[in-house]
C-alpha cells in the first residue's frame, strides 16, 4: 500500500522495544524483505538515537552556521581581523563581553536571547565593583560569588556608563551578525533602550 512503509518507520522510532532476534518474521515475509525492513529500522532508530544525544545548541542553523554565541563571535572577530576592521583589543573585550553575558544570562544560542537577558545583563554590571576580576583571587570566581561578596562588603559596585554602553554595543554587534549570517534572532531586541546617560 502507498505510504505504507513511512507509517511504519515512524511507528519504529517509538520507545517500544523492536530489537529482538528477527526469527519470528522471518516465518511470515520472504527474508529479503524481512532484512530490507529491519535495516531501514535500524537506520531510523540510529539516527533518532544521535539526534536526541546532540546538543540543542549544536544543532547548525539552515545557513550551516553554528548558532552558539561564542561561535558567532569568532566568526565575526575573524573577519574583523582580516578586514582590518578592529583591533586586538577591540576583539579580545568584544569576546570577553560575550563570554560574561553567557555567563550571568545561562544563554548559549543566539537564537534564544531576549530582551529580558539584556536587561539581566546591566542590572548585574550595576552590581559588579569595577575592579572585578582583575586580582588573581577572583580570575576563576563565578560572577555571581563576586557580586555577593561585594554586596556583603559594601564595596562601591556598578561599572561605569561607558562600560555599559561598550557592553551593549558589542552585545549588539553580536546578534548583528548572527542575523547577517541568516540566524533567526529575535527581533523586538533593542540594547540601546538600556544604554545609559552620564550627567
Amino acid at each position: 500500500i502507498p505510504g505504507g512503509a513511512a507509517f511504519f518507520f515512524f511507528f519504529a522510532t517509538d520507545e517500544t522495544p523492536d530489537e529482538e532476534p528477527e526469527k519470528p518474521k522471518g516465518r511470515q515475509e520472504p527474508s529479503g524483505q524481512a532484512d530490507s525492513i529491519h535495516q531501514q529500522r535500524q537506520m531510523k532508530r540510529a539516527s533518532s538515537k544521535q539526534t536526541v544525544k546532540r546538543p540543542a545548541h549544536a544543532e547548525p542553523s539552515k545557513g550551516g552556521f553554528s548558532t552558539r554565541i561564542i561561535d558567532v563571535v569568532s566568526r565575526l572577530s575573524a573577519t574583523h581581523a582580516r578586514t582590518g576592521r578592529a583591533n586586538a583589543k577591540t576583539l579580545t573585550q568584544l569576546r570577553v563581553i560575550s563570554e560574561l553575558f553567557c555567563e550571568v544570562t545561562v544563554v548559549d544560542d543566539v537564537r534564544d536571547v531576549r530582551q529580558a537577558h539584556l536587561a539581566e545583563f546591566v542590572a548585574t554590571l550595576d552590581q559588579l565593583p569595577p575592579t572585578y576580576r582583575r586580582s588573581i583571587a577572583e580570575r576563576d570566581k563565578p560572577i555571581s560569588e563576586i557580586v555577593a561578596e561585594a554586596s556583603k562588603a559594601g564595596v562601591p559596585v556598578g561599572l561605569s556608563v561607558a562600560t555599559v554602553n561598550r557592553n551593549l554595543v558589542h552585545i549588539g554587534k553580536v546578534l548583528k551578525s548572527a542575523q547577517a549570517e541568516g540566524i533567526r534572532i529575535d527581533t523586538s531586541i533593542n540594547p540601546s533602550l538600556l544604554r545609559r546617560f552620564s550627567k
